[in-house]
């Protein structure tokens, strides 16, 4: 073979060679898992997770075992309640088992953390953003509120399959108001002490003046009840003889029914109902709303309570509302949402914080929003995040603009010997490398020193198809550098003949 043929041989094998460990580092790219973990104070993990990718190749063409598209509650976490509070639970994801574990020993501040909160007002005239503190006031549709607070945000929110819902908060005297009341339609609620609660949706002024006519419903929305054991049997009918066998074999039936039974103050709603009980039988009166958690029977007839108050929906910005202390009208009054009504002869101021006809109710324990809440001569009104409220023309909403504080983590890997750690430290800016491994510090969660959120990049360790590249291309320099020499001419004429 001469030496041209020799330079074509070497020079395919080159290229065939950069081709092929090419290829290879392609498919380790394709094999690569990016990434984060959650793991809280004193606790293991070893599941990172993302968002499934969609221009990635659908399935992993190395030795990478990647759960993907895969729902929350199916994912292996070694704890998933720390994963469940920093994660979305009604989204998918891509899923990656390390075979090692991290733990977070210990979580050190650093500092920093500093924030501010705004109100994003939108308005006919263009948006404005107002910054805000406890005291300071802003303008909103020509009136003058003062921020009272910023604090956890409970209340209402739209659902198409919800169903009417009010919030309100009720207070005596000039003590502090008890907020959160929830109430939903066509149902009654009781408060302490002895206060009757009842919403309902009328749509119209005309429907809600034509309910509060009515008056105070009667005997009809009542019910009684018999304790059996762990359950419990409610009777919505009064009719005599009403009632059930117990799984112990005593039989109960209701009697009577007396609205103005003799009682110890003055007369008040009871029942008298009838045990029979092996062989024997005894009669019994039972007084209406009588908050004792341990009787045999109980009465409830809301209707009767000291005070009582009924809410008319008019929309979602109004309503009508009656009040009645032991069976009097205290008075009657159309008020709109964020305002606070109290009938001259009342002990009970009440305020109407929200109503929305297809609604769900977050209670403060079940949500991390927060809410702002200004007050004006008129009334309350209340932005919350992640929702513009209407005040007038203007669409306000609160926006928390919070930075975390920076944390340095100190971590343990563990390996295949529980029993043999290594420790290491992590702090903004930091990178380290453990097998196939790089872990940084990703964006933090929002409490950051109780759950550390680490970037995790693995990538299978692989040297051949590098060193098939590195041999390539030295056979390609060496060709490069080594180029074919001419054949040498031969002059003929120099050539003699004998």
């Amino acid at each position: 073979m001469n030496q041209a043929w020799l330079r074509i041989v070497l020079l395919t094998a080159g290229i065939a060679a950069m081709a092929v460990g090419g290829a290879m580092e392609a498919v380790r790219w394709l094999d690569t898992f990016s990434g984060e973990i959650c793991i809280g104070v004193g606790r293991d993990e070893r599941v990172a997770l993302r968002e499934p990718e969609t221009n990635r190749v659908p399935f992993s063409l190395g030795r990478t075992p990647v759960l993907r598209n895969t729902p929350l509650e199916s994912i292996p976490f070694q704890t998933p309640s720390v994963s469940a509070d920093n994660l979305d639970d009604s989204k998918k994801y891509d899923a990656l088992v390390l075979p090692f574990s991290i733990r977070l020993k210990r979580a050190m501040p650093l500092g920093g953390g500093k924030s501010h909160d705004e109100l994003r007002i939108t308005e006919p005239e263009g948006e404005r953003t107002v910054e805000i503190a406890p005291g300071k006031t802003v303008e909103l549709d020509g009136v003058t509120y003062q921020l009272e607070a910023i604090r956890p945000w409970s209340g209402l929110i739209r659902e198409s399959s919800g169903t009417p819902m009010a919030l309100i908060a009720l207070r005596k005297g000039e003590e502090a108001w008890t907020e959160g009341i929830f109430l939903m339609a066509d149902a009654w609620r009781r408060v302490e002490p002895s206060i009757g609660l009842r919403l309902q949706w009328s749509g119209s002024e005309e429907a809600a003046n034509a309910t509060v006519d009515i008056g105070l419903p009667g005997i009809e929305s009542a019910r009684w009840g018999v304790v059996d054991g762990n359950a419990m049997n409610w009777f919505e009918s009064f009719a005599p003889n009403d009632g059930a066998e117990l799984a112990n074999g005593t039989t109960i039936h209701l009697l009577r029914v007396d609205e103005q039974h003799a009682g110890p103050s003055s007369p008040r709603p009871a029942i008298e109902v009838e045990w029979t009980e092996a062989g024997q039988t005894r009669q019994e009166w039972v007084n209406a709303n009588t908050a004792d958690n341990a009787a045999s029977v109980r009465f409830e007839y809301p209707a009767r309570l000291d005070t009582v108050l009924l809410i008319c929906a008019i929309s979602e910005q109004r309503a009508l509302l009656a009040m009645y202390d032991h069976g009097k009208l205290l008075g009657r009054e159309t008020i709109p949402t964020g305002s606070s009504w109290k009938p001259a002869a009342a002990t009970f101021e009440v305020r109407l914080d929200q109503a929305l006809e297809r609604a769900v109710a977050v209670p403060a324990s079940e949500t991390k929003l927060f809410e702002a809440v200004l007050k004006s001569p008129s009334g309350i009104f209340r932005a919350r995040e992640g929702e513009a409220a209407r005040q007038g023309d203007a669409l306000v909403q609160l926006v928390r603009r919070t930075r975390p504080p920076d944390v340095k983590y100190e971590l343990a890997i563990i390996g295949k010997d529980p029993k043999h750690e290594r420790p290491l430290t992590l702090g903004p800016g930091d990178t380290v490398r453990y097998d196939n491994c790089r872990l940084s510090l990703a964006s933090p969660c929002a409490e950051p020193l109780r759950t550390a959120v680490l970037h995790v990049e693995y990538a299978p360790s692989r040297a051949w198809p590098r060193l098939l590249l590195a041999a390539a291309l030295a056979l390609l320099v060496w060709v490069a550098m080594h180029p074919s020499r001419p054949a040498t001419a031969i002059d003929i004429r120099s050539i003699r003949t004998s």
